[in-house]
């Protein structure tokens, strides 16, 4: 599969840059994404907030804090309001493309192609990788850890890639994205 990438800003702001956005075309696009990544997103959400209830702790993650929200309101178990959350928003996408392309950010934000959309690149791209125009480097590794927690949660570029059970093995992950991003 092609993957598309396309680089916008807002039409009439010129200034609010978007960045790199992942386009949607098609059923089988949208799909694709949910596989590869609103479900992962979601499932790591879900292991983050079943871990804090485990311990007694709350989680910072956003669609966790979504989720349990929900839960708590409808009495309605976590995992099946996970379920209707995703439900739900492929239900408002696949309307906006019935009207053209969907536009989805890094963070997983969405928004209808049109007029208010001014792209100014496209990128194809064979693995689900999103462009950034610089190298990486061991430097762009972000690690965390929550208070009392044991592992090391990695990010490079704002991607979430996982976490390492030791600071060592957390940068091994890290440094392996690295090499594949800046092979390609």
């Amino acid at each position: 599969m092609v993957y598309k990438f396309v680089k916008a800003c807002h039409a009439d702001f010129p200034k609010l840059d978007y960045g790199y956005l992942f386009e949607v075309s098609s059923f089988e696009e949208l799909l694709d994404y949910y596989i590869i990544k609103a479900m992962p997103d979601m499932q790591r959400s879900m292991y983050g907030l079943s871990k804090a209830w485990e311990t007694n702790r709350h989680t910072a993650d956003a669609i966790a804090q979504l989720v349990e929200r929900m839960a708590k309101n409808s009495g309605i178990a976590p995992v099946d309001c996970a379920a209707d959350l995703l439900d739900d928003m492929m239900k408002g996408q696949l309307e906006m493309l019935s009207n053209g392309p969907v536009y989805f950010q890094k963070n997983g934000s969405y928004m209808p192609g049109g007029k208010g959309i001014k792209i100014s690149d496209r990128i194809e791209k064979d693995s689900f990788v999103w462009p950034t125009k610089k190298l990486l480097t061991e430097s762009d590794i972000k690690l965390t850890k929550w208070f009392g927690g044991v592992h090391h949660y990695v990010t490079v570029d704002g991607i979430q890639l996982g976490k390492g059970n030791t600071v060592e093995h957390a940068k091994e992950i890290g440094m392996e994205y690295i090499k594949k991003h800046n092979e390609k």
